[in-house]
């Protein structure tokens, strides 16, 4: 095909006709008629120098998140690096973050034994840098920040922890509640099958602390039942279940006799003196109350804790071994 532009439209012709060709308008008929025009100059492929900026949407991504996202970039940096054996190479990746945000270079260096950039390091400052013609530059966007983005409940997962002799009157009202709502609420106890319940009753179990780990749910809550706790505090697996749920972020809800495994968890370090109850809700997303089922609206409290996904504001995380 033969591409001939005329006042700013395209036409396509077959390269078997012309101007010329009887198929072809004439002049005279208003036809198309082709100029001669002499070129000159050279034809090249050349970059635009924006190309050149190596660090903008980096700097657009750190600047974007929130304090605790950026802390996470931070901590992984430092995990990955902190692997790395030769010196040279980790003082290296500094510099590179330096072109990005200088505190971001400096947060990761004083965890892997660097001192911070080079002092001959060429930094390519975002604000330096002019937007493309037509194009606003962008210091921050909300809608990076997965804080921002929509939450919801539906398709969220806890697991109840439970052993035989386990309360199944707040068993069924918690998973009853949660399943309500669009929560998935599964049974997590020693042994698949099923426990027996305070008064006798059949509890079917979803998991066993052998198939599952706490990295697969959203929330954890521990019902009431004297032996059920016993015997859940006598097993190391239950006790780091409710560790690493508490040191991720994650909502605990405890209910009765429930509170006893949080207590003989490592949570027990950051509960203030008190009432072991009371002193627990003053930690942001743990809950415990008497009971599930006294009309109090705990199942209610844990839903909406649920909601929030995490709670950045736990402080205490990092007593917590997990």
């Amino acid at each position: 095909m033969r591409q001939r532009i005329h006042q700013g439209r395209t036409n396509y012709f077959p390269n078997s006709l012309s101007a010329n060709s009887p198929d072809v308008a004439p002049a005279s008929a208003g036809g198309y008629v082709p100029y001669a025009e002499k070129l000159q100059g050279s034809a090249t492929r050349a970059r635009s120098d924006t190309f050149k900026d190596y660090f903008t949407h980096a700097t657009l991504f750190w600047k974007s998140l929130s304090d605790p996202e950026q802390q996470h970039l931070v901590l992984a940096a430092q995990f990955e690096l902190g692997k790395v054996e030769t010196k040279a190479v980790r003082q290296r990746m500094v510099d590179i973050f330096e072109n990005v945000d200088h505190d971001l270079a400096m947060q990761v260096a004083a965890g892997i034994g660097i001192a911070g950039p080079s002092p001959d390091v060429t930094t390519v400052r975002r604000d330096s840098i002019a937007p493309p013609a037509g194009r606003r530059g962008v210091d921050t966007s909300p809608a990076i920040s997965q804080e921002n983005t929509p939450k919801t409940i539906v398709g969220r997962k806890v697991a109840i922890l439970a052993a035989d002799g386990v309360n199944a009157a707040e068993v069924q009202e918690v998973k009853a509640a949660l399943g309500g709502v669009g929560i998935a609420a599964e049974v997590v106890a020693p042994a698949l099958g099923t426990i027996k319940g305070a008064a006798g009753e059949d509890v079917p179990v979803d998991r066993s602390f052998l198939t599952t780990a706490s990295v697969m749910y959203d929330g954890v809550y521990v019902p009431g039942g004297s032996q059920s706790v016993d015997t859940l505090k006598k097993r190391g697996d239950a006790v780091h279940f409710v560790n690493e749920a508490f040191a991720h972020y994650k909502p605990l809800g405890a209910t009765s006799d429930g509170v006893g495994l949080l207590m003989a968890s490592d949570v027990a370090r950051v509960v203030p003196a008190g009432d072991p109850t009371a002193q627990l809700n003053t930690i942001p997303g743990v809950m415990a109350a008497p009971s599930a089922t006294d009309g109090q609206g705990f199942p209610g409290k844990l839903i909406d804790a649920i909601a929030q996904h995490r709670f950045w504001a736990r402080t205490q995380r990092d007593q917590v071994p997990a």
